[in-house]
């Protein structure tokens, strides 16, 4: 017996049934709800996931059965009460809830880069007309150069039995965070959750599309500031790092020229972080 938003929900005596088919065994357990509106059994209890009635929602005591169908009878008698039979199956032969397909693209996408990190990777000719650690300087503007970053990206297609309001939520609420701890082949921070789709089949199951985003450590980086010191800094992937810039004028053979070089370095983390096996995904090599 159960209370559920105020409604009893009552197993019924002469429940649950068994029978047992070529097809394997099904069972189907009867309750008596505590309101006459079919309507609102459809709208509000059906989806609670505490009474695994929801299609393809796995039996409460045995796991290898899961809900094949379900019928609600309407008050009749003008007892305030309606019956419904939830009835569980065993999956089909070779078909199973864990079903995973994980995909990669490795490619290249285009950014934009203000500076260099020291002025080793910069060559001026003729020597005086060093305009520092920059890219494209003109005047009090730095064009800076469009160039090919490494950008990896994984698509994860599960089939899963069935998903209930708390499972999407639990999607929403992961969107846009990074792993917390190591995940498959990836390091803590190295993983992107950027959303999913969620299509359901013609059999009642439900195939969910996890999308990310891969950005591997680069380890610490060595960046030489406008006075010629150097900074060490081990920014974590999917941070945002950026510069601030000091123009220095620079006399040579008469001729002032500005001299643009890296004054800060600032980290940013524009992403929270979250624990990746809520996901519930088995793994590539699974």
């Amino acid at each position: 017996m159960s209370l559920i938003f105020g409604i009893l929900v009552d197993e019924v005596i002469d429940s649950p049934r068994v029978q047992r088919t070529a097809e394997g065994t099904e069972i189907t357990h009867s309750f008596h709800v505590g309101t006459s509106s079919p309507e609102w059994i459809i709208s509000f209890l059906i989806p609670y996931d505490g009474l695994y009635w929801v299609h393809n929602a796995p039996h409460p005591t045995l796991p290898f059965l899961y809900v094949d169908r379900l019928s609600i009878e309407p008050d009749k008698r003008g007892i305030g009460k309606c019956k419904v039979h939830v009835t569980y199956k065993e999956w089909p032969l070779g078909v199973t809830p864990n079903d995973e397909t994980w995909e990669w693209d490795i490619a290249a996408r285009q950014e934009t880069i203000g500076s260099v990190r020291d002025s080793s990777y910069q060559v001026h000719w003729p020597a005086a007309a060093d305009t520092g650690t920059v890219i494209g300087a003109n005047g009090e503007k730095t064009e800076g150069a469009s160039v090919y970053r490494p950008a990896t990206s994984m698509i994860v297609t599960k089939t899963w039995p069935y998903i209930d309001p708390n499972g999407r939520l639990l999607l929403e609420s992961m969107r846009g965070t990074v792993n917390t701890g190591y995940w498959v082949d990836y390091a803590p921070g190295e993983v992107l959750f950027t959303g999913a789709k969620i299509r359901r089949r013609s059999d009642g199951r439900i195939v969910v599309e996890y999308n990310f985003l891969i950005s591997r450590w680069q380890g610490t980086q060595t960046v030489q500031l406008y006075d010629d010191s150097t900074v060490e800094m081990t920014p974590a992937p999917w941070d945002y790092v950026w510069f601030k810039y000091i123009n220095q004028p620079n006399t040579s053979d008469g001729v002032t020229r500005v001299k643009r070089d890296i004054e800060s370095i600032h980290i940013a983390q524009v992403y929270e972080y979250a624990n990746f096996n809520l996901f519930g995904l088995v793994g590539p090599y699974g």
